[in-house]
């Protein structure tokens, strides 16, 4: 959602400087913060452990809804 509502604002002009700068600093922060998930992951023991994602697809399944 967030890398469309870039998209919106700068339009997808990768060379245009402002879309460039927006872009990176969100991939790097996805980057930083999926690395820490993983930390986590592994230092809650790492193997194996079923996530539960139910809840939030739920979440993306009623705001999709919500969008139409």
């Amino acid at each position: 959602m967030i890398e469309g509502l870039i998209y919106s604002v700068f339009g997808q002009d990768e060379q245009d400087p402002k879309f460039n700068f927006a872009h990176t600093q969100f991939m790097t922060l996805l980057e930083s913060i999926t690395e820490d998930l993983a930390k986590s992951f592994l230092a809650l023991g790492g193997e194996n452990k079923e996530i539960s994602f139910g809840r939030v697809q739920k979440l993306i399944d009623k705001e999709l809804q919500a969008g139409n």
